[in-house]
C-alpha cells in the first residue's frame, strides 16, 4: 500500500485491484452507489457513519461491496474490494 499524506482531511491509499477494503470505524453503512461525478467516476462508494466516538468515512473506487445501506459495520469489518479508478466498477 501506498500511503499519501493528508490533504484537505482525505487520505489516498493506493492498492491493487481486488485488494479487501476493512472497516476504519464503528458505524453504520449509510449509502452503497455507483458515482459519477461531472463526468470523473469513483465506482462504488460507500459511506460509513462513525459512532463510538468514530469518525465518519467515506470510501471510493471499490469493487464488490460486502455491505449495503443500514448494516452496522465494526473495526476491521470487509467491507468491498479495490476497484479500479476511473472506471464504473
Amino acid at each position: 500500500l501506498l500511503l499519501l499524506p493528508m490533504l484537505n482531511q482525505i487520505l489516498d491509499i493506493f492498492a491493487p485491484a481486488g485488494t479487501p477494503i476493512y472497516s476504519l470505524s464503528n458505524g453504520v453503512v449509510t449509502r452503497v452507489a455507483t458515482s459519477n461525478n461531472g463526468g470523473k467516476v469513483y465506482g462504488t462508494q460507500i459511506s460509513v457513519s462513525g459512532k463510538d466516538g468514530y469518525p465518519n468515512l467515506f470510501y471510493t473506487h471499490t469493487d464488490s461491496s460486502q455491505v449495503a445501506s443500514g448494516d452496522q459495520v465494526r473495526v476491521g469489518e470487509l467491507i468491498a474490494y479495490v476497484g479500479k479508478p476511473n472506471s464504473p466498477e
